[in-house]
């Protein structure tokens, strides 16, 4: 029986059909009362594209689903995340929605880019916070092994000295390495 690793999603959200685009909402409301429920059909459309993209950021990545009928995945894991941009127009201020794009240092372009998303500053914000907790978790992994190898280190300098013993070194060692 295999085990699966759950991760915790810290943001998940569909593109918002209103919020990104009122005037084409209302206009399809209208066309859908006056010319024979056009309007209505592409409103459905519409919500079935809006339904097959979803955003999602966990505690390691940043993952873009899109797609009902083929899909296709982006992930970047915030450890690799280089450049995150949030645009806004004035109307999708308002509404607090907007696009949201990230890259990371292996590609040239914007590997993931949604648009129409609810509180994108929000999406970034967590991105950032995540990005923050790998940088630090790998610089106190970094100042851990630094202060063994200078622990060590000085040990090999006492023993060459003649200050301790080679069964000293061999014990003080054991210690230091765990």
């Amino acid at each position: 029986m295999q085990s699966k690793v759950m991760n915790d999603y810290l943001y998940k959200s569909h593109p918002s059909i209103f919020k990104s685009h009122p005037v084409g909402f209302i206009l399809c409301v209208l066309l859908g009362f006056l010319v024979w429920g056009i309007g209505f059909v592409i409103l459905f459309i519409w919500w079935l594209k809006v339904k097959g993209i979803l955003l999602t950021i966990d505690n390691r990545k940043t993952i873009l689903r899109k797609g009902i009928f083929s899909k296709q995945t982006n992930e970047v894991y915030h450890s690799d995340v280089r450049n995150i941009q949030v645009s806004q127009s004035f109307f999708q201020q308002i509404f607090d929605v907007g696009t949201l794009q990230v890259s990371s240092a292996g590609q040239s372009n914007m590997e993931i880019s949604v648009s129409g998303i609810p509180d994108p500053e929000k999406a970034k914000k967590i991105i950032n916070n995540q990005r923050n907790k790998n940088q630090e978790n790998g610089n106190n992994l970094n100042s851990t092994n630094q202060s063994t190898a200078d622990e060590l280190q000085k040990l090999a300098d006492l023993k060459e000295q003649g200050i301790i013993t080679e069964t000293e070194f061999q014990q003080q060692k054991k210690n230091i390495l765990g």
